[in-house]
């Protein structure tokens, strides 16, 4: 058991620097993307990212220092099933895959690291648990803090919002992606009501702020109108508040699983239902995907282009689903984290997780035996799992990066508060030639992630320059070095090589790209056409045009496309198309394009052209 004794408030050094590094890891990738707005290209998608890697070099570096030989290694179900399921994601993309995101291999390298670093930093004791939850809560409770008043400010017009489409975003770009995290974390603030360890010095500051951080989340949540973040909050608080209140627990189940009924009668009714239609659309198109690879899985992050090109194909075999065609964007999320899961990792990779769930829940059976320290440290870890997973099931909860550092401290803590209780707890000292290993392995990734973390800062530093705003593609092909895996850099790259007239590079580079857009094959099929392939680029232009086939500019490639090859039948069957197609978004760009395809027409039709 951890011990629950008050003892006086101080920092070893050593301490304070392993505090500060993981506060940093879950301050920095919610509150970076503001600070370097003006500096990075794309922030809330990359400087999140870049945050975070920088942070855990950092942490992983002090770490592989600090650990000496007589440190003793615990093992628990728990830990290795962790292990054991990034390391499957790690290596089925890096040695089965013909496509795989770097990124996105080096996010559950230090996402498995975290784990580590969390639960043998409170093992070995080189942080006590009572500094753990001062830092903990005073890292959530500061970054709810600034989080709330910026989207606050954002809602009164006194702060602009970070997306021209919504009134208010928070610290992210979409007001989603902000309410899900706020879902998220929410569990940290509400346990932190009822279950603050008493005795700690300014117990009362954390327990008022804790009341109105909870209270601010709720309101931002409810004017986000982000259903499932409402699912994640209410399953949530009806955990916490039945564990608080036992004797009630049954009538708090049925009210809330009340409420999340109602929710989910509305969504599929009137409110919001287009966004319903649209995520059974993707549930549907996503569930043919699984017949790619069931066994392993098509790789992590490869949904989105595997996910796009399945839409192209499935709306040129069924174009007389108009509703679903209207609603049709393109998609980087199956707005279904356990589906996503299993389309990218497949039933080996599925069954390590439900293995990894199932070690986590059957902590709550026990849960009534912990008090003071470990039971808020289990309930809250527990509560952010629970809160992550319940609102995944509609939404793309753990593809936020934020959301996914949560997620494997949660776990960490779980696994440190159980193995606490585990008598039978094996534990052993590393031999002298393994603990070498281990300790060169650490710091030599910890040297390689900061000079990774680095070097892409500089890429996405020099990308973003406005002395460059438009790059030569002798420039951007010295950026492409470091941002190969950024999918928007690809588009513009390509971009650049074809109006450089380099059309073989065009192929081989989008050939080998990550993700794919409509825009990406029409560059594809302009390529192909610039080189005589035609066939080829009639089919790239075709894919374009059904991946998202409400959008006119594919429509018109393949118009002009048509033209420009005297295939008069097919270029009057597209224009035609152009003519009756409904407009979602009224623009000058979409009325010219219709125009352009009722002049062509009319020509075709008196044959003048």
């Amino acid at each position: 058991m951890i011990n629950n004794k008050i003892v006086p408030y101080k920092y070893k050094w050593r301490t304070l620097v392993i505090v500060i590094l993981i506060s940093l890891i879950i301050l920095g990738p919610t509150l970076s993307p503001l600070l370097t707005s003006s500096l990075i290209k794309h922030p809330f998608d990359n400087s999140a990212r870049l945050s975070f890697h920088f942070f855990c070099a950092l942490l992983f570096g002090f770490y592989g220092l600090q650990i000496t030989i007589n440190d003793k290694i615990t093992f628990t179900r728990l830990g290795l099933t962790v292990v054991i399921l990034l390391l499957y994601i790690c290596l089925t993309n890096l040695f089965f895959r013909s496509h795989y995101r770097i990124d996105k291999i080096i996010d559950s390298i230090c996402q498995l690291g975290l784990f580590f670093v969390v639960y043998n930093a409170l093992s070995l004791k080189l942080i006590t648990v009572r500094d753990f939850i001062y830092l903990f809560v005073s890292a959530a409770l500061v970054t709810l803090s600034l989080a709330l008043i910026i989207g606050i400010a954002q809602i009164i017009k006194i702060l602009p919002s970070n997306n021209l489409y919504f009134s208010f975003t928070g610290t992210f770009n979409n007001p989603a992606k902000f309410a899900l995290y706020l879902s998220s974390i929410f569990p940290v603030t509400y346990t932190t009501i009822f279950y603050f360890p008493k005795g700690y010095r300014y117990h009362r500051i954390f327990l008022s702020s804790a009341i109105i951080i909870s209270l601010g989340i709720l309101v931002i949540i409810a004017i986000s109108a982000t259903r499932a973040a409402f699912i994640g909050v209410i399953i949530s608080i009806a955990f916490i508040s039945a564990l608080k209140f036992p004797k009630s627990a049954r009538i708090i189940s049925v009210v809330f699983i009340g409420l999340i009924l109602v929710l989910i009668i509305l969504s599929l009714t009137n409110f919001k239902s287009n966004s319903a239609i649209g995520r059974l659309t993707i549930w549907k198109i996503s569930c043919k995907m699984i017949d790619d690879n069931p066994m392993f899985g098509i790789g992590l992050g490869n949904f989105e282009s595997q996910y796009n090109h399945c839409q192209s194909t499935y709306f040129y075999n069924n174009q007389s689903k108009h509703e679903e065609i209207k609603l049709a964007d393109t998609v980087r999320y199956a707005y279904n984290d356990f589906l996503e899961r299993f389309i990218e990792q497949g039933i080996m990779g599925s069954l390590v997780f439900i293995f990894l769930l199932c070690s986590i829940f059957k902590n709550l059976f026990s849960l009534r035996l912990y008090k003071g320290e470990s039971l808020f440290l289990l309930t809250s870890s527990i509560g952010i799992i629970i809160s992550i997973l319940s609102s995944g099931l509609f939404s793309y909860t753990y593809n936020i990066l934020p959301n996914q550092n949560l997620f494997y401290i949660g776990i960490a803590l779980v696994n440190f508060v159980g193995a606490q209780r585990n008598l039978s707890l094996k534990t052993f000292i590393v031999a002298r030639y393994l603990f070498s290993t281990l300790k060169i392995v650490l710091l030599t990734f910890s040297v390689s992630l900061l000079w990774y973390s680095v070097k892409q800062t500089y890429a996405y530093v020099n990308w973003a320059n406005p002395s460059m705003y438009v790059l030569e593609y002798e420039e951007m092909e010295h950026l492409s070095k470091s941002l190969n895996d950024d999918p928007i850099f690809n588009l513009e790259y390509s971009t650049a090589l074809i109006e450089a007239g380099r059309y073989k590079e065009v192929i081989e580079l989008l050939a080998n790209s990550p993700t794919v857009s409509p825009q990406a094959y029409t560059n594809l099929g302009n390529a192909y056409y610039a080189l005589k392939r035609i066939k080829d680029a009639e089919a790239s232009f075709i894919i374009a045009m059904y991946m998202v086939p409400n959008r006119f500019e594919s429509k018109k490639a393949l118009m002009d496309f048509y033209y420009q090859n005297n295939d008069t039948l097919k270029c009057k069957t597209i224009a035609s198309l152009i003519l009756k197609s409904p407009i979602k978004i009224p623009s000058t760009k979409v009325a010219k394009i219709k125009r352009e395809a009722e002049y062509l027409i009319a020509c075709l039709q008196n044959n003048s052209l």
